[in-house]
């Protein structure tokens, strides 16, 4: 999961961080570290860089859970430390319009996987009669 912190309709990109991730994401243990928890001050967070290659966003909503945004792009940026983010942040180029993105978003959190996996959701989509919104 991840917060849309920021975006660049410029450079068309989404800037994302969340306070926790499964450390098998991180590309370099030695680069990650715990610290607090960014809204709370409390317990621990992990802030690790990301592998820098191809991801695709997603998140399922609307009002029956029945639609599912899809959302292809590419990690550009990780690890930048912003102490007013959520500590794992990285900033996706988006392949489709980021215009489109803001205009069929679904909601805050987005999940974040490495790797193209249109195909698939779109599959999974048509097998559970969800509609796929995909930004291209």
């Amino acid at each position: 999961m991840a917060n849309t912190s920021r975006i660049d309709k410029d450079k068309n990109t989404i800037k994302i961080a969340h306070c926790t991730i499964t450390t098998k994401m991180i590309s370099n243990m030695q680069k990650a570290a715990l610290l607090p928890h960014m809204e709370s001050g409390k317990c621990v967070a992990i802030r690790g860089p990301l592998k820098h290659k191809e991801v695709t966003l997603v998140r399922l909503g609307g009002k029956h859970l029945d639609k599912m945004l899809i959302a292809p792009g590419r990690i550009i940026k990780s690890n930048m430390k912003e102490p007013n983010l959520c500590r794992t942040q990285a900033e996706v180029e988006l392949n489709g319009s980021l215009n489109d993105l803001i205009e069929n978003a679904l909601g805050n959190h987005l999940i974040l996987t490495y790797g193209r996996i249109e195909p698939s959701l779109i599959d999974f989509c048509k097998f559970k009669g969800i509609n796929p919104v995909l930004i291209k």
